[in-house]
């Protein structure tokens, strides 16, 4: 099932490759409506944040010109979705079962309430699709309607009268022929009278060239060949006679006169060779375990193995922090990070137990339950103290020229929810 962050990010692509669709300014009513930070009505107090965001949604782009306000740039589409994601925030934003639900499956579910925003994003990207599609139509040539009288020719045949009275002095001549251009279709006469077709042709010419079968290699022809592999046994080898065929069978080499490969066929339908090649089909080779020969495959020098360096304050650039990653390494108070232990310790333990009552025992399972549901890691190494996901591949493949030294499942971190307070 499609998450509402994917929806969302389809939506924003969308809007903002939309030729069709303007960009929005400080006047337009999305800016006016979605500018302020998300709050919750008094009406919807018992309900939650998810109402107030629902009915403001529908009031804007619910309505029958809703397609009007679906613009681009900062304060467009992009203002909305950024106004949804910070009242996702709110407490009151999902049930206490969702809450446990998307611990449980660590941010891949979508709430009751995430549900109903997607409906509202899902719409807004079939009216940016109609909007495409009304603009292809319309931009759309005319097809050019063909001429059906185009390659006919018609002859109107007359009946002149006869004046018998008038002496004819000599015999009337044929009309001169004519020379008529060659067309590429077919020639119908039609006579006026009866509109029978009296004479069909075709001016096109058929080859006389006829193209001659390639040549096959012998060593294809072999039963253990196929289209895309010849057999590796068979060896075929110059000779004052022709050529001298060793077939994979081990018998005597078969002589081909003239390079011809009669006496290989002959040879192969032999049942000496039969037996052989269906022995030889039952047992596999060890290089057919191999796609391609490890031996062989090209070495790329540009690539080199790096080691992950995590995200620490030269990988990661966040322009609008406070403090550096650095400081939050030495601050922070535990390594486990993504996972809420407070909330992780009532689920285990109950509601009324406090942390320092906690045995030995337990406070073991409640760090072995930490390390299994973390999402991230705080590793604290000397010089080398940086942010790692729990999935870092720790040496990576990557180009000389490539700047990036971190593996991509520690990247990805950036964009997890536990890691964006990094940011501020």
């Amino acid at each position: 099932m499609t998450l509402l962050n994917d929806v969302m990010k389809e939506a924003l692509c969308l809007v903002e490759s939309s030729p069709k669709i303007v960009t929005a300014t400080y006047k337009d009513e999305i800016y006016k409506r979605f500018s302020n930070p998300p709050d919750v009505d008094e009406d919807d107090v018992d309900e939650g944040i998810w109402m107030t965001v629902n009915r403001k949604l529908d009031a804007l782009f619910g309505r029958d010109d809703g397609h009007k306000h679906i613009l681009k740039g900062p304060e467009g589409i992009s203002l909305v979705i950024d106004w949804v994601n910070e009242a996702r925030k709110h407490p009151s934003w999902d049930s206490p079962e969702d809450k446990e639900k998307k611990l449980q499956k660590k941010g891949g579910f979508d709430s009751a309430s995430d549900r109903l925003v997607k409906l509202k994003f899902e719409r807004i990207c079939s009216k940016v699709k109609e909007l495409e599609g009304s603009l292809q139509s319309e931009t759309r040539p005319a097809q050019a309607i063909p001429n059906p009288s185009n390659g006919i020719k018609r002859r109107i045949v007359s009946n002149p009268t006869l004046d018998l009275n008038v002496a004819i002095a000599e015999e009337p001549k044929p009309p001169p022929k004519r020379q008529q251009k060659k067309t590429s279709g077919s020639t119908m006469i039609l006579i006026s009278s009866d509109n029978e077709v009296i004479f069909v042709g075709s001016n096109l010419k058929q080859s006389k060239t006829k193209t001659k079968p390639k040549k096959q290699n012998t060593i294809n022809q072999c039963p253990l060949s196929k289209a895309d592999q010849p057999c590796i046994r068979c060896k075929i080898e110059v000779h004052e006679k022709g050529k001298l065929l060793k077939c994979h069978c081990g018998s005597a080499p078969v002589t081909l006169r003239k390079g011809r490969s009669e006496a290989a066929q002959v040879h192969w339908k032999s049942a000496m060779c039969q037996n052989a090649t269906a022995r030889l089909k039952t047992n596999t080779l060890l290089s057919a375990y191999f796609v391609k020969d490890p031996a062989v495959q090209p070495v790329n020098k540009n690539i080199i193995d790096t080691v992950c360096l995590g995200l620490t304050d030269e990988t990661w650039v966040r322009p609008r922090a406070t403090q550096t990653i650095a400081q939050f390494l030495e601050s922070t108070c535990t390594i486990y990070r993504g996972v809420d232990r407070h909330s992780l310790r009532k689920e285990l333990f109950g509601h009324n137990i406090r942390e320092n009552d906690l045995t030995s025992s337990q406070k073991a399972e409640l760090l072995a339950t930490m390390d299994a549901r973390a999402t991230w890691v705080v590793k604290r190494n000397g010089d080398r103290n940086a942010i790692y996901s729990k999935s870092c591949e720790s040496t990576f493949k990557r180009l000389k020229n490539d700047p990036i030294q971190t593996c991509k499942p520690c990247l990805d971190l950036k964009e997890v929810d536990s890691a964006k307070a990094l940011r501020s």
